[in-house]
């Protein structure tokens, strides 16, 4: 009679008097759902998602456009279930119920316990779920797959979540880098060892840091006879704590001390307190070197830090790369992009003030580590700040590396 005024009344005299009547709670809540009294429809209908009238249930989801329960059947083959649970899995998936996508690929598991593609989508659905320790373990059970494509990404996925939950952690990176600039090779590294307790917002850790390069030092052009420093050249020993990153960003603040290889130097001494700390965010869209598909992609990694060896300074850095990631050729794996760098500090010093662009690439071998590539970068700089600087504003420079983290 198109009266839904006068049907909620009704219906809520009914509910009232039987509290078991689901029929007549699933139709006063629908009828304030059409009316948009979401928080009043919520409950009535929550409670015929939770009764035992399948039939109701499965036309109350229809409505909120969720999907449908799954209806298990003695007459049913386990194989149909499996492909039953399979299927409406997907359809969770794809309109984003985890939790319901979680509960189907369980029942998928449970009716056909070897079908290992089952099992990575457990991990990924777990893993977006922020369940990490359900996820690893769905992973390493399909690492056992006999089909190489879902072994591998199961191990990899599993490799990476797993170290969270170690309480003693060891990683390592080192980063040599040939610079046509100053004629020099340099390098970076670092082996740091995590301490993880529960319960703690940050992690504390010990590092050992590497700065130098193969020169060492280099004659003053000017009339000083004081020796010019391309890099700090010392063992940096620290003792630091840090977040755990979220979205990308990590708090960090470390003390220590930096020792030069080179002996005492004139400038710092043999030894020197070193506090660092600061802001790191690093981001990627797109496809990543080391996918099966080709595709763009884009890079960001920004960095504030504090660095007392240099008359408590700031520094500033951002360095982003666009570009097109290449689908694997053979034992070849491509990027080449666009850099973009900025880098500015709090002081105005000129060294620490410049702009680069220019095109680069980033290339690994089959076989090789997952952790290693190399990289080679064709940039044109220019000084932001030129008060006391003793060279060109503009510069050129073709860099050559080669990272390895472990």
């Amino acid at each position: 009679m198109n009266q839904p005024a006068d049907a909620e009344r009704e219906f809520d005299k009914l509910v009232e008097l039987r509290p078991d009547d689901l029929w007549a709670a699933a139709q006063l809540g629908l009828l304030r759902l059409a009316r948009e009294d979401r928080p009043a429809a919520m409950p009535l209908l929550e409670k015929v998602l939770n009764g035992p009238d399948e039939e109701l249930a499965d036309r109350v989801r229809e409505a909120l456009k969720l999907p449908k329960t799954l209806r298990r059947r003695a007459e049913v083959p386990r194989r149909h279930i499996a492909e039953e649970a399979k299927s409406l899995a997907a359809k969770s998936l794809e309109k984003g119920y985890l939790q319901d996508a979680a509960k189907y690929l369980a029942v998928a598991h449970e009716k056909d316990p070897l079908d290992f593609d089952v099992m990575l989508k457990l991990g990924w659905t777990h893993n977006t779920l922020k369940d990490d320790r359900s996820a690893v373990r769905w992973f390493k059970l399909a690492s056992n797959a006999p089909e190489p494509v879902v072994a591998k990404e199961a191990a990899q996925a599993a490799a990476n979540l797993e170290p969270q939950f170690q309480r003693i952690r060891v990683s390592s990176w080192i980063f040599p880098l040939y610079s046509s600039r100053w004629k020099n090779v340099f390098n970076y590294s670092q082996v740091k060892t995590e301490f993880r307790f529960p319960g703690l917002p940050f992690t504390p850790y010990f590092s050992t840091r590497f700065v130098g390069d193969a020169r060492g030092r280099l004659r003053s052009q000017s009339e000083q006879p004081q020796p010019q420093f391309l890099s700090e050249t010392a063992l940096i020993f620290a003792l630091g704590v840090a977040t755990p990153p979220k979205h990308g960003a990590t708090l960090w603040a470390e003390a220590g001390l930096s020792v030069s290889y080179l002996g005492r130097r004139p400038d710092t001494g043999l030894a020197k307190p070193d506090y660092r700390g600061g802001l790191a965010f690093g981001k990627g869209w797109g496809r990543a070197l080391g996918g099966q598909t080709g595709g763009l992609f884009f890079e960001t990694n920004d960095d504030a830090v504090f660095v007392s060896r240099f008359q408590n300074d700031v520094l500033f850095y951002s360095q982003n790369r666009i570009g097109y990631t290449f689908a694997p050729l053979g034992g070849l794996q491509l990027q080449l992009y666009l850099n973009k760098n900025v880098t500015a500090d709090r002081l105005r010093q000129y060294w620490a003030n410049f702009a680069e662009l220019g095109p680069g690439l980033k290339l690994r071998f089959t076989g090789l580590p997952q952790s290693m590539y190399f990289t080679a970068n064709l940039l044109r700089g220019v000084y932001l700040v030129n008060r006391d600087n003793p060279g060109a504003p503009r510069f050129r420079d073709l860099r050559i590396g080669l990272w390895y983290a472990r």
